[in-house]
């Protein structure tokens, strides 16, 4: 999950989640925020969900023109609207309910796609 996107393919062309998550190197915060971050995927059955994840120590530019301001930050881009997270990203189920993709599921389960 390091570095360029990845999607986990549920079938159909329902769309899931695009994630974006900004980290700084292999601090201990960053390695919790992707443990997490893979976790929150592995919840996320049979949805289609893309996960970027940006080092900022690699990337400095992407932190001024997200407007990053500390590590980690994780942000739902879709479905919208934009929802961010920062700091401690250690609790999935948490994360699930900040950023609404309890929701995603339940609207899925009942048949009736992604939620706007």
């Amino acid at each position: 999950m390091t570095g360029d996107a990845e999607a986990r393919d549920g079938g159909g062309d329902v769309p899931g989640c695009r994630l974006r998550l900004f980290v700084t190197g292999g601090s201990l915060y960053s390695r919790r925020a992707l443990a997490t971050v893979a976790d929150l995927r592995d919840r996320l059955p049979g949805l289609r969900c893309e996960v970027e994840v940006v080092d900022l120590l690699e990337h400095p530019d992407r932190a001024g023109a997200e407007r990053i301001m500390a590590t980690p930050t994780l942000i739902r881009l879709e479905p919208g609207p934009t929802r961010r997270i920062v700091g401690d990203l250690r609790d999935a189920d948490s994360l699930m309910v900040v950023l609404e993709l309890d929701l995603l599921l339940r609207e899925r389960a009942a048949g009736g796609g992604a939620v706007a």
